[in-house]
């Protein structure tokens, strides 16, 4: 079953208006958790999400990333695309044990990184823009928007950085990211900011009182 972007941003919507009344210890269970990105190198995010990680069978692999298309009035697309990208995408760095990144040359990247730390704060954080240090391998890979694609192959990429090359830029395919592992990690990236469930909670209580 295939889910529309606007389907999906209008259920994380009201995911939003539905946590404004939950308790937050049911949100924040766990201290701050810290992602390693390098052999020395690491990451701490702010916020107070629970932990989680996939049974990888090898060694951090590097870095993953996907071929964006910045369009001068769209940009990198509508948020739900790029919610779809970048689950998909972590989904995907969690089963090769790759850091996703994106490639400070897409402008429209910092844009989306501003707007989603207002909004998606973990999401915001976990846009990473690194300039790669190697050269980079790019991978024909989802030619289809929305079509899921066998990852397998990915798994004999030995260079350090490595980008999905296809025109199915958006990744928009939820078996991408089906496994527990990963629903758990996109559940916890997209949870709300404190601000946008208090205004969720206005606009809940104004419409159904």
């Amino acid at each position: 079953m295939q889910i529309s972007c606007c389907t999906l941003a209008l259920v994380l919507l009201f995911i939003c208006i539905a946590y404004s009344s939950i308790a937050a210890s049911t949100i924040q269970s766990t201290n701050t958790t810290t992602y390693t990105t390098t052999n020395n190198t690491t990451i701490a995010s702010t916020t107070t999400t629970t932990s989680y990680q996939w049974t990888h069978t090898r060694d951090w692999a590097g870095y993953i990333s996907i071929k964006v298309f910045d369009m001068p009035i769209s940009g990198c697309s509508g948020l739900g695309n790029m919610m779809y990208r970048h689950a998909s995408l972590l989904a995907l760095g969690m089963r090769l044990n790759r850091t996703v990144y994106y490639d400070p040359y897409y402008a429209c990247m910092k844009k989306a990184k501003e707007e989603a730390l207002n909004i998606f704060p973990e999401y915001g954080y976990r846009i990473l823009m690194l300039h790669p240090t190697s050269p980079v391998k790019r991978v024909k890979f989802a030619n289809n928007c929305c079509r899921y694609e066998d990852p397998t192959p990915l798994e004999s990429v030995e260079e350090t950085w490595l980008e999905l090359a296809g025109d199915g830029y958006v990744l928009g395919d939820y078996r991408f990211f089906e496994q527990p592992e990963a629903k758990e990690a996109v559940v916890q990236t997209f949870q709300c900011s404190e601000g946008m469930r208090t205004r969720s909670k206005k606009l809940r209580d104004m419409l159904l009182g």
